[in-house]
């Protein structure tokens, strides 16, 4: 998905949806930055920012086109920035903000587009929408005895001949992604499916082991994210009908498993391949909303 999602910045205009890229971490020190300074080597007309205001946001997007690349900005998470409306729209061609330019009598409205790829990184994770609309790639901090390869921050002349053959690709493949028709695979819910089109174009352009390889990696990162998270909110509603019984503020996992699992007609009981769910499965459903035991 690292080598596709690049390529996919030089042709993004073909498209009516550019998916987002999220690098997450848990901690420091993970390789986020770096891979972020990587990106911008190699992605079109890339921009990397520590801090961007609205306006400079949407003016950048309407006259430069760019990939913005975005590390640890705070206001992409907080949801009472007044930018956060820019992200949010601006991964579909559709995306507009209208300001007002001038002053007093002088006041006019303008549209500005906010559609452009977009690559955020951060410890933790983007806000549930932002999430909705983007890829994750979550990091992980180099365990004692891996060995790798360490890769220089600054442009090179290897980044400079990627680039040149980027270009080179996008202006011969714009008229033949346009027509494609990619085969997407079965387990990815409706905005996966999203998302994840412009990549399967490009591989399926591409040729070779490419649209394999893209639908293994659809499936690895965005399969079934929809059913886990459906799932998720209907055990929370069933875990409040539990405790809704109860004047205690708190239940044991055990003595609350065997309590989901005494309704024959819910999916608890058998949820295991026909067995009780587990308390790991459990926590693994709870986990997205922070809950722990």
């Amino acid at each position: 998905m690292l080598a596709l999602w690049p390529l996919r910045t030089w042709v993004f205009d073909c498209f009516d949806i550019t998916p987002y890229l999220v690098i997450t971490s848990p901690t420091r020190r993970c390789g986020k930055s770096l891979l972020l300074t990587i990106l911008q080597w190699l992605c079109c007309r890339a921009k990397k920012n520590d801090s961007m205001s609205k306006a400079a946001i949407y003016r950048s997007v309407e006259t430069e086109t760019p990939t913005l690349v975005l590390d640890e900005v705070g206001w992409v998470v907080d949801l009472k920035d007044e930018r956060q409306g820019i992200p949010c729209g601006g991964f579909e061609r559709n995306g507009f903000v209208e300001v007002c330019e001038g002053e007093s009598a002088n006041i006019t409205v303008r549209r500005y587009s906010t559609y452009c790829p977009k690559v955020f990184g951060l410890i933790g994770k983007l806000t549930p929408t932002l999430m909705d609309r983007s890829i994750e790639i979550a990091m992980q901090r180099k365990t004692k005895g891996n060995k790798v390869d360490r890769l220089r921050r600054r442009d090179n002349a290897d980044c400079a001949r990627l680039r040149q053959r980027c270009l080179r690709w996008a202006n011969d493949s714009r008229e033949a992604l346009v027509a494609i028709t990619p085969k997407a695979p079965d387990g990815l819910n409706d905005r996966a499916l999203d998302i994840w089109e412009p990549l399967f174009a490009i591989a399926e352009r591409i040729g070779g082991e490419w649209p394999k390889l893209a639908r293994e990696a659809a499936i690895g990162l965005s399969g079934d994210e929809g059913a886990t998270e459906e799932r998720g909110v209907e055990v929370l509603a069933d875990i409040k009908v539990e405790f809704d019984k109860r004047s205690r503020p708190a239940i044991t996992t055990k003595k609350l498993i065997a309590e989901l699992c005494a309704d024959e007609e819910k999916p608890w009981a058998t949820y295991n391949r026909g067995q009780r769910i587990t308390d790991r499965q459990l926590a693994k459903l709870l986990k997205p909303f922070g809950i722990i035991s």
